[in-house]
Formats: C-alpha cells, sequence, structure tokens
C-alpha cells in the first residue's frame, strides 16, 4: 500500500464518522419527536483491485420493525373503533341513571307505582292524588330529557362522522403528495428515510379513524385500502363525501333510499368517479369513523327505541279499554266502532292442537306495513285492518277481514249483524278460543282505563297509531301527563259519575296493569338476547338499564383490553425502531474514538511525508 492509499484511506475514515456524528445528532435531537425513527447509515469497504482502499458510506435506513408497525396500525383502528363506543356507553349509561339511584328512570318509574299503591288505600286522598300525578310528571319529564339527550348524542355523532371524513380526506391528500415525493426521489436510489417517516406518520393517524390495508409499492409508494378491499389510495386518492346534516331526531334514521334517509351518508368517490355509499356496503368496519356510524344509525337508535318501547307500554297499560266479544250462536261477536289507529283486536284459535292469534290492528292499509308492528307475541300474526271506516262502511271492512282470514288459510265466516257486530263464525277445524279488543280510552267515563299520559305532539291521545310514520318512534321524547288529569285528579278514581271517591276501583285495576301484566316486547330491542321479551313494564325497564349498563362495561374493559395492546406494541417499537439516547451516546464515544484514530493517522502520514522530504 503506498502513502497515497494511506491518506485516502484515513480521509474517507473521516469522511464516514463525520456522517455517523450527523446522523447521531439528528438521532438525539429527533428522539421525542413522534413518528421518528432511529436512523442508521449504511457503510461498505472501498476496494481498488484486490485491496480495501477505504470505507464508502450508502444509504441512511431506518431501523424499522414492519411486523410491529402492521400490528400497530391494525390495533389503532381497533383503539379508535372501542374507546368512541367506551365513551358514548358511558354518556349513555350516566343518562339512564344508574340502577337505584334517586334520578335513575327506574327508581322514577317504582315511585310513580308507590304513589298509585297508596292511591288504592287512599283513593279520596287529594294529597295521594296529587302525589301520583307529580311522580307520573317527573317519570314524563325525565323520559323526555333522556330522549333528548339519545338525539343530541346522535348530532354529536353526525358532527363526529363530519369531522372524521374531513380529517380522511386531509390525511389522503398528505399521503399521496409525499408518495410523489418519495417517487421524484427513488429515481436516483433508495426513498429518503425521512419522507417514510413522515408518510408513516399520517398512515397511524389515518389508522386511528379507518381501518387499513397498507401495500408496499416499488420505490417506496404506498397504495392504502379499506379491510374490506375498497381503494383509498392507489396513485391519486379517492374522495370521502359526506353530507351533513341538523337537526336530528327519533325520525331521522339512516336508509339506503335517499328520500327517506334522514342522516348524511358517507360516500366515496373514486379517481374515476365512481361514487359508493360506504355505509351501505358496510366497508367501514373499524376504526373511530365506524364507531361513530354504528353509534348514530343502530346502539344510540336502539336506546331510542327501548325508551319509546317502555313509554308506549305504561301509556297504553294505563289507558286501554278491554272489550271481549260476546259468545253466540256458532260464534263469537265484537263492537269494533270506536277503535282508535292503532287499536288492536286479537282472535285467538286453534290451529290442529296448537293455539294461535291473529291480531286486527286498526289503520290504514295502503299507509302501513304490518312489519312496522314492534311487538308480537309468539304464534302472532299482525293484520292492519281499516277500522276507521266501520261506521261509514262496516260492509266494506267486513271483507278486508274475510280476505286477511282467507289469506291465511282460515274458513271462518265473517259477518255483519244487525246490531252492527262483526262476526266470527267457526268452521269444523279451526275452534275460536276468545276474541277481545283493547280500546284507547279518550275520555274517563268510557271504561276503567285511564288516559294518565298523551302524545305531546297536539295533546292527543296515544294509541300506537301506525298511519304515516308510528306514533311510537319517539314517544318517549313527547309524552306528558293528560292536562285533563292535571285539571281535575278526582279522575284518578271516578270512571262514571257516580263513582263514589272512596272507591278503589279504577287504581288497583291500573296498578295491576303495570305491575302485574305480561307485556310482549320485540326481539329487536335486545333486552333478551335475540328473542322477543314478556313481562312487566318495570321488568322490561330494568331489562333496558341492565342492558345499557352491560354495553357500557363490555365496552370499558374493551377500551381498557385494547389500550393495553397499544401500548405494548408502542412501547416494543419504540424499543426497537426508536432512538435510545444511551445508545446514541455511546455511538457518539466510538465515533469520536474513530475520528481521532483517522487524525492520528493523517498526522503520522505527514510526519512520515515530511521525513521523506528531508531525505
Amino acid at each position: 500500500m503506498g502513502m497515497s492509499s494511506i491518506l485516502s484511506s484515513a480521509l474517507s475514515g473521516m469522511r464516514t464518522t463525520q456522517a455517523g456524528l450527523d446522523l447521531v445528532s439528528r438521532n438525539v435531537a429527533n428522539a421525542d419527536l413522534p413518528g421518528y425513527t432511529k436512523k442508521a447509515l449504511d457503510q461498505s469497504a472501498m476496494i481498488a483491485g484486490d485491496r480495501v482502499v477505504g470505507v464508502r458510506t450508502g444509504d441512511i435506513n431506518r431501523q424499522l420493525d414492519t411486523f410491529v408497525l402492521r400490528q400497530m396500525r391494525r390495533e389503532s383502528s381497533g383503539a379508535g373503533y372501542v374507546n368512541t363506543l367506551s365513551r358514548y356507553f358511558t354518556h349513555l349509561d350516566t343518562t339512564l341513571g344508574s340502577p337505584g339511584s334517586p334520578a335513575g328512570l327506574d327508581s322514577l318509574y317504582n315511585s310513580f307505582l308507590g304513589s298509585l299503591d297508596a292511591l288504592t288505600t287512599s283513593p279520596d286522598s287529594a294529597t295521594v292524588r296529587d302525589k301520583v300525578l307529580r311522580d307520573a310528571q317527573a317519570l314524563a319529564q325525565t323520559l323526555n330529557q333522556t330522549s333528548a339527550e339519545i338525539q343530541e348524542m346522535r348530532q354529536e355523532a353526525e358532527r363526529g362522522i363530519a369531522g372524521a371524513v374531513k380529517q380522511i380526506n386531509e390525511l389522503l391528500t398528505q399521503i399521496a403528495n409525499v408518495n410523489l415525493d418519495i417517487s421524484s426521489h427513488a429515481a436516483g436510489g433508495n426513498p429518503p428515510a425521512d419522507l417514510l417517516d413522515i408518510r408513516d406518520k399520517h398512515i397511524a393517524e389515518l389508522s386511528k379513524l379507518i381501518d387499513l390495508k397498507v401495500l408496499e409499492r416499488d420505490g417506496g409508494e404506498v397504495a392504502l385500502f379499506t379491510q374490506s378491499g375498497t381503494s383509498l389510495l392507489d396513485g391519486k386518492p379517492a374522495e370521502l363525501i359526506f353530507d351533513e346534516r341538523g337537526g336530528l331526531n327519533a325520525q331521522t334514521t339512516y336508509s339506503t333510499d335517499p328520500q327517506e334517509r334522514g342522516v348524511g351518508a358517507v360516500q366515496l368517490k373514486s379517481p374515476s368517479g365512481l361514487i359508493v355509499d360506504l355505509i351501505a356496503d358496510g366497508t367501514v368496519r373499524s376504526g373511530e369513523l365506524a364507531a361513530l356510524i354504528e353509534l348514530r344509525d343502530d346502539h344510540l337508535v336502539q336506546a331510542q327505541s327501548q325508551l319509546d318501547a317502555f313509554a308506549d307500554a305504561m301509556a297504553r297499560a294505563l289507558s286501554a279499554n278491554e272489550v271481549e266479544g260476546r259468545m253466540i250462536s256458532g260464534g263469537v261477536a265484537i263492537d269494533p266502532s270506536g277503535m282508535q289507529p292503532g287499536d288492536r283486536m286479537s282472535l285467538v284459535y286453534l290451529d290442529g292442537s296448537e293455539q294461535r292469534t291473529i291480531t286486527f290492528v286498526s289503520g290504514d292499509p295502503d299507509k302501513v306495513d304490518p312489519s312496522d308492528y314492534s311487538s308480537p307475541a309468539p304464534n302472532e300474526d299482525v293484520v292492519i285492518i281499516p277500522f276507521g271506516e266501520w261506521d261509514a262502511d262496516p260492509a266494506g271492512v267486513r271483507q278486508v277481514v274475510a280476505n286477511a282470514l282467507t289469506d291465511r288459510g282460515l274458513d271462518l265466516d265473517v259477518e255483519v249483524s244487525s246490531e252492527g257486530d262483526l262476526e266470527f263464525l267457526e268452521d269444523i277445524n279451526h275452534g275460536v278460543q276468545s276474541l277481545g279488543m283493547q280500546i284507547t280510552a279518550t275520555d274517563f267515563e268510557s271504561g276503567l282505563g285511564l288516559p294518565v299520559f298523551v302524545d305531546g305532539d297536539g295533546d292527543k291521545p296515544y294509541s300506537a297509531s301506525l298511519d304515516g310514520t308510528p306514533q311510537q318512534t319517539g314517544f318517549s321524547g313527547r309524552i306528558k301527563v293528560n292536562p285533563k288529569l292535571l285539571a281535575d285528579n278526582s279522575r284518578l278514581v271516578r270512571f262514571a259519575e257516580d263513582t263514589p271517591m272512596g272507591d278503589a276501583t279504577r287504581p288497583t285495576e291500573i296498578l295491576r296493569r303495570l305491575g302485574q301484566d305480561q307485556h310482549h316486547f320485540s326481539s329487536e330491542l335486545g333486552v333478551s338476547g335475540t328473542t322477543a321479551y314478556s313481562g312487566t313494564v318495570g321488568g322490561y325497564l330494568q331489562r333496558v338499564i341492565s342492558m345499557q349498563a352491560n354495553k357500557q362495561a363490555d365496552a370499558t374493559r374493551a377500551r381498557e383490553a385494547q389500550d393495553v395492546v397499544v401500548s405494548q406494541l408502542e412501547e416494543r417499537f419504540s424499543r426497537e425502531s426508536g432512538v435510545n439516547i444511551d445508545e446514541e451516546m455511546a455511538r457518539l464515544i466510538e465515533l469520536q474514538t474513530a475520528f481521532q484514530a483517522n487524525t492520528r493517522v493523517i498526522q503520522s502520514y505527514r510526519e512520515m511525508l515530511a521525513m521523506l522530504m528531508q531525505m
């Protein structure tokens, strides 16, 4: 090796250590910067012929555990999902109140029952009657407030979706721009490590909002897809579109039909112009966006429906007048006049050895779908019959009833009697077991039924009408105590003009209806898993509160577990890919020593060169 080779090797060593020192300083300076990964300098031997003549610096590379990075992205989506659910469920649970708490719905309902119980022993006490109405008002007002809070939570979720969509679009644009920068640099070699850090930081933020699948392209660019395979970025970014709505209420829900949809839809517009409804396609499955959509369209809608079903059952249990059919020769008869939209007539018959029920719901068959009927009992079939037209056209209504029976294979003969009753005459195959009606009381003297609660939308009677928008939808937000009853609380007792004030018949009856009668609640309410629930009104309310409390507890446990997983992954990633100051300081000392050694070599070279010049 000649003298020039000594100098060349030492100078290359100095250049390499200088590059190393520069990299150490950058690592240390950015150690606490989110998304920054530890960098290392590639080095290789300079070879001339068959000899090593120095050292060559190469690319700056990230010290990255790609497996942990992929896991972090996936678990970040899960964390964004469960954290959002947990936050909303906690709020909802607080709104409903803890079981037994003074302001909880169950406590207020039990206070109402307690007042009714006191009324059965002291019906002539004005103070007790006043207490009944005060407790009824407190219960109704709390239902109103809880319903309003649920709709405000849905509105907040709507705003959250709008914010998430905006962030997603911004991040997709930023990642697309970084992709362009990476591709332009990659033409001359490996992409700059700092650009890859910036790209991955944006992807990490995006993964919290929506579930991602990241596909690495040649040259360092990435393509982004949802886990279901919908393209978000592949060259050019897609654009998410959201038509945010205001003033959400119980009637404004999501529908695939734009004419029926009352909330915003999340649509994806591809670079080619193709538009896809991400909610209808079920494309978004995790991340904060998925949780907000589920909350707005499913969880909170179900919570509203549960409250509405409670208000419905309570109001109808109190106001219904039971009318039994009367036995006639060869069958049974009943007078359907006075039925309100939503009132029901039930025909129980034998199908072989099995007892079945047909429930005729008063309503307009052209406006009401039987599937809108929300609480069928086991072995119950629902038919919509225009009983409101009975007085004007009994023959026409009779024909609708007869057709409904024929469609179900029943050969019962249906007639209109001379007294104006609807008659069901038995056949040899199907024996009528019972026939009865529940007619909504619109006054205080048509029976023991008492319209304690009315629909606050015009103070109209509540009969669970299905004509148009089902009256039950949002009823918990409109329920109020009947103003006529507040003006004359003696009607809590008096069901006829000559009813003595000490008569406990009506208070005893309405207490029995609430405390003992079994009511049927749809499986869609979810209070009994995937099956319908039958029980008292109070038992159903307990199920609702327990279910929501369990959902909150499950979401909290899921959030805590997910936080542990994410924290462990972040710690592992930081340990393997983050900057370790102690390691960098050790590296600094190593580089300083190497620099000093190379300096000493050069100094020796100069001394040797000086000696040669003196010879």
